[in-house]
């Protein structure tokens, strides 16, 4: 499933935009959840607009075994950016 903002960070919108309810998910089975940054995404290829770096990671995301994520995340972002980014 994938979880949208509904609400823009840092105070920039005013109070009236806001929306103060919290949503709650329940999973009908033990899973992962995978939040980040534009940042994260942004490492998966100048080559393309957003919406398709963005589906570059979920394809990533879904393709990889739960336990190897972070790994093959960390690993598709050193090859674009220098190793000590991550140190």
């Amino acid at each position: 499933a994938r979880f949208d903002s509904k609400n823009l960070a840092l105070g920039i919108v005013p109070e009236c935009a806001f929306d103060p309810v919290i949503d709650v998910f329940d999973f009908p089975k033990a899973c992962q959840l995978f939040a980040c940054s534009d940042g994260v995404i942004d490492n998966f290829g100048c080559d393309a607009d957003f919406g398709e770096r963005q589906r570059r990671v979920e394809c990533m995301l879904a393709e990889t075994p739960p336990a190897l994520r972070l790994k093959r995340l960390r690993s598709a972002a050193c090859g674009s950016h220098s190793r000590q980014w991550w140190t």
